[in-house]
């Protein structure tokens, strides 16, 4: 891009779920132009229907667009801004057993036979949480009430 182009004149055309993320992670727009303009770009994954994909990565932020640049299809923040806006949340449980409630995206992607070693994302998640998170509490050994 010409150096002279204003970044606020970097043409950027919205869609519904773009627009959606970046109100749910704290980005603004402006933010996305600046990552066409001065970020690193490199090939993203490809869309559903196998169509060309770019992965911008400037001052925190991952952009990601269409072939053309121009389509916003969805971005994240990568330098943790987006999570100034949500309270912690700490729970005194003064001994007393806990659960914990992990939720397993069952989306049509999850079936995808990317993840080396597994035939599908959801395989590789189960065996994931078995070798990372419940293996470990099992070692930890597990109290009376606690629930694996």
């Amino acid at each position: 891009l010409a150096e002279s182009l204003r970044t606020e004149d970097i043409s950027l055309v919205s869609h519904v779920h773009g627009r959606e993320r970046r109100a749910e992670r704290n980005i603004l727009r402006q933010e996305l132009q600046s990552a066409v303009k001065h970020g690193t770009m490199e090939h993203a994954n490809p869309g559903r229907d196998g169509s060309t994909r770019w992965r911008y990565t400037h001052n925190g932020v991952v952009y990601i667009t269409d072939e053309s640049s121009r389509h916003e299809i969805t971005s994240w923040r990568i330098d943790g801004k987006e999570d100034d806006t949500v309270a912690d949340a700490e729970v005194n449980l003064d001994g007393r057993g806990s659960h914990v409630v992990l939720i397993v995206d069952s989306s049509g992607s999850m079936r995808k036979d990317d993840v080396p070693g597994y035939a599908s994302r959801t395989q590789a998640v189960y065996d994931c949480l078995s070798r990372d998170f419940v293996e470990a509490q099992v070692s930890q050994g597990i109290h009376g009430e606690d629930v694996v």
